[in-house]
């Protein structure tokens, strides 16, 4: 019977077509046919391959979910760490030698995406043949549709996301900027107060980003040449900006903060208005820890902060394609999302579409309690940049380093 409903599995994802006339909000696959799907799925084994170093992101997938995968649908999740290089050797050998895979999904972090999926290594149509796409992230055009402004067409499914916020200490600056041109005002009058990391680190490369995006448009940056003189000339305006914010910073932009800690630090010690990072948690957690003060709170800028952006994709070479499709569709869920949301070691974003999404869903993302001293997802998002071409933002670091630095 198991080898019946496999073949019958493998027709519905070669042809990704409804072969009723029933009305569904998937207009791939029908409900019976998703149940076909993940009656397939059951009792088996589910093969991940990874190359983050993000230990707190990889310590939630191979426990948490994977616990909760097996409880939920009876499929075993097993995680497996390469070096992306190795990732990509694997994946030629296997397509040239019209090999199976004993891998399925592969976990896509910071980079990855536009060579696997340009070498044909990813299965197609992913996205459009999962239920809760059609509910919880169909109007999110931009991630669903780009990655770090390559097409997707459908060939991965993101999860969640960070997002820069910033971090003030109210009893010294409570009226906080709500431009880029304002933070430069205000480092002007207070000389020395005001820094940002090191953009070799992803917070400070995600500040340099969001001041120059405020200066030019993020979707015609990421389709034009990738020519460094052609992109000096695009993000003149942003490079400007950071030249003339550079001699109010601390220490006079002669070096800058190596990492968050350091900015807190500073932050603590009142030798800067306000810090800044990638997790929009970190002033509950810090002063929990006193590190900071209690009149330390989260703001974000209304010209908006860029972030990054994680996906998983189903390998085309994939020999258990059912189980890697409805834990693609579990993981976008309103329950699991507003579980991501919700642990605080993860400290991650969800990506769904909170204005659109059904209330079913989304009373799992109403339900986490944030801490007053963290913006709510449904307030970040409306300040969100999607995040730019990685060769793009490489050309960027050398200009800021060329003229800024």
């Amino acid at each position: 019977m198991k080898k019946i409903i496999i073949a019958v599995v493998f027709m519905l994802l070669l042809t990704g077509c409804s072969t009723s006339n029933e009305v569904v909000p998937n207009p791939e696959i029908t409900s019976k046919q998703w149940e076909t799907i993940v009656e397939s799925a059951d009792n088996t084994i589910l093969n991940v391959l990874y190359y983050s170093d993000d230990k707190e992101i990889v310590d939630w997938l191979k426990n948490d979910f994977r616990k909760d995968i097996k409880i939920k649908y009876n499929i075993e999740m097993r995680f497996t760490y390469m070096k992306f290089s190795e990732i990509s050797e694997l994946l030629f050998e296997l397509k040239e030698n019209d090999e199976e895979s004993e891998y399925d999904l592969i976990y896509l972090s910071d980079y990855g995406f536009k060579e696997l999926k340009e070498n044909e290594y990813l299965y197609p149509d992913v996205l459009i043949k999962l239920p809760n796409y059609y509910t919880n992230l169909k109007n999110k055009e931009y991630i669903s549709e780009y990655d770090q402004g390559i097409k997707i067409d459908n060939y991965e499914v993101p999860i969640f996301k960070d997002q820069l916020v910033f971090i003030n200490n109210e009893d010294i600056l409570y009226e906080t900027p709500v431009t880029y041109d304002e933070l430069l005002e205000i480092a002007k009058k207070n000389k020395g107060m005001i820094t940002y990391p090191d953009p070799k680190t992803k917070t400070g490369m995600a500040f340099i980003l969001s001041a120059i995006l405020s200066k030019v448009d993020f979707e015609e940056l990421n389709q034009i040449d990738i020519d460094k003189d052609t992109i000096y000339e695009y993000v003149k305006p942003g490079i400007d900006y950071l030249i003339e914010l550079d001699p109010y910073l601390y220490n006079k932009g002669e070096s800058y903060p190596e990492s968050d800690d350091d900015m807190d630090k500073l932050l603590s010690e009142n030798k800067l208005l306000f810090s800044m990072s990638m997790d929009y948690n970190r002033v509950a957690e810090n002063i929990a820890d006193s590190i900071f003060p209690k009149g330390c709170n989260t703001f974000v800028i209304d010209e908006g902060t860029t972030g990054d952006v994680d996906y998983f994709a189903v390998l085309n070479k994939s020999n258990n394609k059912s189980a890697s499709l409805v834990v693609l569709n579990d993981i976008i869920s309103g329950k699991t999302q507003g579980v991501i949301y919700g642990n605080t070691k993860l400290n991650k974003l969800p990506i769904v579409d909170f204005k659109s999404m059904p209330s079913i869903e989304l009373q799992f993302i109403k339900s986490v309690k944030v801490k007053y001293t963290s913006i709510k997802y449904d307030e970040l998002v409306d300040y969100y940049i999607p995040e730019i071409n990685s060769d793009v933002k490489n050309i960027i670091y050398e200009l800021w380093s060329e003229y800024v630095k």
